[in-house]
Order: C-alpha cells, then structure tokens, then sequence
C-alpha cells in the first residue's frame, strides 16, 4: 500500500510498505479522511512527546471504512464506515487509573507513535472505534480535533450568559466557537488576522470580529468592557497568550489550547493572577470526549463541513503541511488517501 513516512526528523517520503493484517482485536480500516494537523509539523521536526517513533506514519484525524476485521471483534463488521480515536493508553498506569488517559505514562497514540491515517490503510483496535452514519468522512475526520476542543470545555466550561472570546479562526478556533455558542455564551468575539477566516467566524455564529491589523489592540474590549468570562487561545502564538491576561474579567479563564513552541516563555504578573482571581487552564489533547465529538458531528449539532477548506491526495501532503505552518491554510486541510 502506499503511504506517508517520517523515515527521520525532517525527512518525509512516499513510498510503498507492507499492507496490516488484523490481530484478533483490530481491524484494518480503508483511509477514506484524514485530516493535516499542525502537531504533525512538530512530529516531522522531531519535537514529539515521548519516545523516538521513527519511521513513522503519521496522521492522527481520520476514519474510513472497516475491510478486514480480527476474530474477537464484535462490535463492528467489514464495510461499517468508522471514525477513529487515536489514543491508545495502557489503562495501568498511575494515570490510567484515574481516568486521566491523555497523561498516559505509556501513552501510545495512532499517527504519533504507530502507524496513522497518512496511508490506504490502517490497523486499529476495536475499542478505538466508532460508528457515524449521517456525515461525510471528510466531516467525520474532524471528529479528533473537536473532541480535544469539547475536552477543552470540560476543562474551562463556558455557561450560559458568558463573554467568551477567542483567539484565532482556523479550523480549531471556528469548532470552539461553535461549542461556545451551543454552550450558552451570550457574547463571543473572534480575533485573527485573515478577512476569509473572520467572515467565517461570522457565519458560524460570532457576534463580533476583530482584525487587529485593522482595529486597536485592545478593540475586544469595547464589546465587554468588564472583559470576558473565558478566554481562548487557539493560535498557538506566546505573544498572544501574554497578552489575552488583560481581557479576563475578573474570575475568569484563559484556556490555553493553541501548541506554543516547547521552548517558549511568557511574561505574566502572579499578584493580577492573584488579585484578579484569575484561572489558568491549560488542554492537552482528548481524553474520553471522542464518542460525544462523533455524535455532535453526525447529528448536525457541528458544523465540520464548513471548516475545511481543501481536500488533497495524498501525494499532496508535503504541500498541505507546508500550507499549515506558514498560516496559508484557510481552514482544514483534508487528505483523501485514495484520491
């Protein structure tokens, strides 16, 4: 089959390798979707969490179409369309058991230390599977990255009333703001810097957006003068996340949800953190969320259809990766394996 390779940092080829053949738990999945994450950039450069996966098959948002499956696998029969959770913990570990699996000491995720969906084909264990019946797959690859945004507001829930601003309007900023509005936000602002994005943030339900190329740096506050009761960062950028302090009213919350680099430092004061009653909330990955984000996706309750912006063949992933990191990707970059 063919597939996607990070052989070594830095170095990625297309190439053919052996097609998987199910244990008795898994099954092998047809790659219908997956979608291009800009954490698949920090994996090519070699900064990964966790032990040396190389070589590795990337891709850690897609689903497809079950065609083989293991001799204990009940659940799910050959040609049941699926989407897939990608992480895989060891549910032994210290963190395991408290139901804290994105902090697996073991951790072992598809696409970031086995074998992902940037190929024709993938194994998965059942217990990794879900159904959907009523989306595309190109919509129902987006599952991953909404159940990291619906873990997001678990861990900084907005209720109803609030002021909610956001930070950024790719494809993750635009899934918050969706769960924001479902949550009961009152009053969501969305900043970025791209026309396109902000247009499509007003679509999806902002009531207000900022270019701050265009407005005063603190503009946010015209539309919350008191400042928002969560704040969310989905850029990514340590300037901004240094910066989104001054908009969180009092006893409010910053989520910091965008992958700063590793070695990136900020400046805050720890008294306004402490006078103001401010809480920090940081959100790494998913953790138990996934079958609530295929749900949201396959009822119509989110609208992924409307995030993604281009579909490419797989030979096309070097582009769309070098897409993502220079910010010219005008929502979810989509892979079709079999394009």
């Amino acid at each position: 089959m063919k597939a996607v390779v990070f052989e070594a940092p830095n170095t990625l080829k297309i190439k053919e390798v052996k097609t998987p053949r199910p244990g008795d738990n898994e099954v092998v999945v047809k790659v219908e979707a997956s979608g291009v994450c800009a954490s698949d950039i920090h994996i090519l450069k070699g900064d990964f969490i966790g032990s040396d996966p190389y070589p590795l098959i990337p891709g850690h948002e897609f689903c497809g179409t079950i065609v083989e499956k293991g001799k204990n696998v009940e659940n799910f029969d050959v040609n049941d369309p699926v989407a897939i959770d990608p992480v895989i913990p060891c549910g032994k570990c210290y963190y395991c058991r408290r139901n804290e699996q994105n902090h697996c000491i073991n951790f072992n995720g598809l696409g970031d230390t086995i074998a992902g969906g940037f190929a024709e084909y993938v194994l998965v264990p059942e217990a990794n599977l879900f159904h959907f019946e009523n989306v595309s797959f190109e919509e129902a690859s987006l599952a991953e990255p909404l159940a990291c945004v619906l873990y997001g507001h678990k861990r900084a829930p907005v209720h109803l009333g609030d002021d909610v601003l956001i930070f950024g309007a790719g494809s993750l900023g635009l899934l918050h703001l969706q769960v924001a509005r479902h949550s009961g936000a009152a009053n969501i602002t969305v900043c970025d810097l791209k026309k396109d994005k902000l247009a499509l943030a007003g679509e999806l339900g902002a009531d207000y957006v900022i270019n701050p190329r265009e407005e005063d740096e603190d503009s946010p506050l015209k539309y919350a003068p008191q400042g928002y009761d969560v704040v969310i960062d989905a850029t990514g950028s340590p300037r901004v996340v240094e910066n989104a302090i001054k908009f969180i009213k009092n006893k409010g919350t910053l989520m910091v949800f965008g992958v700063c680099p590793q070695a990136a430092t900020i400046t805050i004061s720890p008294y306004e953190i402490y006078r103001r009653d401010i809480n920090i909330v940081g959100v790494f990955a998913l953790n138990r969320t996934f079958g609530e984000s295929i749900k949201l996706i396959d009822k119509g309750v989110i609208n992924t259809k409307k995030v993604i912006s281009d579909i490419f063949p797989l030979e096309k992933l070097p582009l769309a990766l070098e897409m993502v990191e220079n910010g010219e990707a005008g929502g979810k970059i989509v892979i079709k394996p079999h394009l």
